[in-house]
């Protein structure tokens, strides 16, 4: 089944074994009965709850997996990325990135065609995850949203860098790692590995933390250099696990750093921890047309103090539209 913007679904058959290699599910995977008349039996990025999709496979061989968007925007992209891994001149990584951008524009930004920012988070994990098992293990150890939403903040995270001019391969990889463990303390048990209403109240109430929080981005990064669970060769990246905290006012932790003592990855790192919870609500099976605009620029964002969302905003309202007219 083919589609454009017309909001039609793409389908294709999806065996029982390739969804027991699978967390979230990359689409609706959805049952069709005998009579055609379908099921769904979990959400596009949701987590797949195996033990119940199992029972299906008593009656049908496989099941059926439907997303929003052409298997071909998935494709070209992976295959951008996969050329960048490669790439090592500048004005070649800056023709791929102009390609990203022509590609995903249409989506992101120009209100053109739907997308779900989830099936851009597939994309970042495909090009950039290393993670193995027991690393995510460890992340889901207080439960699968926290990786759900380290996997947003990460693909937020290189998604921007990469539209503001950071185009190495290598850089962005572990720029994505690094967002996994932004949140390290809580895989600890500390302060409260039973729940995540920590991570809500950090973001709702900026300012007015808890003792337990207010150390919390400086425990995280302390815990990274003394176990370290990931390998990250550019150790200032590293540094970024202890800024997520950080505000340009000043009042953040742990340092008090402001806006001219923190850099655009700060502030891009900063920026995707405060508005995960809007990303993902937002997100939640619901599709819109230029999805990510509407995040940066719906109003003055502080901690992107203008800049950053007027480089974004160049990148797709006037390198998009050159080449959309070359």
């Amino acid at each position: 089944m083919s589609t454009d913007s017309s909001g039609t679904k793409h389908s294709r058959e999806i065996t029982f074994d390739e969804l027991r290699q699978l967390k979230l599910a990359p689409g609706d995977i959805v049952w069709k009965k005998k009579n055609g008349k379908l099921t769904t039996l979990c959400n596009s990025g949701d987590q797949i709850d195996h033990e119940y999709i199992s029972k299906f496979e008593k009656i049908t061989q496989s099941l059926w997996l439907e997303t929003q968007y052409p298997e071909s925007i998935k494709k070209d992209a992976l295959d951008i990325f996969l050329r960048l891994k490669t790439e090592d001149f500048d004005r070649e990584r800056f023709i791929l990135r102009k390609e990203f951008i022509e590609l995903t524009g249409p989506y992101l930004w120009n209100e053109k065609k739907e997308l779900c920012l989830f099936e851009l988070v597939l994309i970042f994990n495909e090009s950039f995850s290393c993670l193995t098992n027991k690393h995510i293990t460890s992340l889901e150890s207080i439960g699968l949203d926290l990786y759900k939403r380290s996997s947003y903040e990460a693909s937020m995270n290189v998604l921007i860098a990469f539209i503001i001019g950071y185009l190495d391969y290598n850089f962005l990889s572990e720029l994505y790692h690094v967002s996994f463990y932004q949140h390290y303390e809580f895989t600890k048990g500390r302060p409260n590995s039973s729940n995540l209403e920590f991570i809500d109240f950090e973001r709702t109430n900026f300012g007015q933390l808890p003792d337990e929080l207010t150390s919390h981005a400086h425990n995280s990064y302390e815990f990274f250099i003394k176990e370290k669970p990931y390998e990250i060769k550019n150790k200032s990246i590293t540094k970024l696990i202890s800024r997520h905290q950080e505000r340009l006012t000043g009042v953040g932790y742990p340092s008090g750093l402001n806006k001219d003592e923190l850099s655009d990855l700060d502030r891009i790192i900063i920026w995707s921890n405060t508005k995960i919870d809007e990303v993902m609500v937002q997100d939640s099976g619901y599709r819109q047309k230029g999805i990510l605009k509407k995040l940066m620029m719906s109003r003055f964002d502080e901690v992107l103090e203008g800049r950053l969302q007027r480089l974004v905003e160049y990148a797709f309202e006037k390198e998009f539209k050159k080449g959309a007219a070359a």
